[in-house]
């Protein structure tokens, strides 16, 4: 949500002051200011990100009954007609009970991150703070071959975790019901829709 200036006249003051300072600085000061910010925010990002395995025990997860899950949103959207062992519909259930459940159908394959650009990501999972946790723009795919659902991390920066074990760059890794994935610091649970 963007900050409102105009309304918050202490915050406008603030605001004008800082660029007012900043204004007096050197090029060379702003450089090390940056820096020193970009260090800062990296290292909490990193920080959050190594202790995965740590997070994933204090995880809870709301029980959810697959049968309630109303609708599987089909991805990528775009996707043409798919062999049935090429689609797969799975839940996502993230931990925190005020985010429904995700019901997708995924055909062939679906990249998760952050962003609405239909042509780098399928599943945009901003309105999670996924920017906050560490998810990359184009963080990891899930895909189906042969009727199997596999994992890959797309060379994301802080790292894709399946039930804590970080996964190796562009190497599938094979996804079974009750999973938990974690995209930086950022998990859910999958779980696999089997049709009767």
């Amino acid at each position: 949500m963007p900050i409102d200036l105009l309304n918050n006249p202490e915050l406008m003051e603030k605001t004008v002051l800082n660029r007012e300072w900043l204004s007096k600085r050197t090029k060379v000061e702003l450089q090390r200011i940056i820096f020193q910010l970009t260090k800062e925010i990296s290292n909490k990002i990193t920080t959050k990100m190594a202790g995965v395995p740590e997070q994933l025990k204090r995880l809870e997860f709301v029980p959810v009954k697959i049968k309630n899950v109303e609708s599987f949103t089909r991805l990528p959207i775009k996707a043409d007609t798919a062999l049935t062992e090429d689609t797969k519909k799975v839940i996502l259930v993230i931990p925190d009970s005020h985010y429904e459940p995700i019901g997708i159908e995924i055909v062939r394959s679906v990249v998760l991150g952050r962003g609405k650009d239909a042509e780098n990501v399928d599943l945009d999972l901003t309105e999670y703070d996924a920017g906050g946790l560490g998810v990359s723009r184009r963080h990891a795919i899930l895909q189906t071959i042969s009727g199997v659902l596999y994992v890959v991390d797309s060379g994301s920066t802080n790292g894709t975790y399946l039930n804590g074990k970080k996964l190796s760059v562009l190497e599938p890794t094979r996804v079974a019901d009750d999973d938990i994935i974690s995209l930086g610091g950022f998990h859910f649970k999958v779980m696999v829709y089997e049709e009767d």
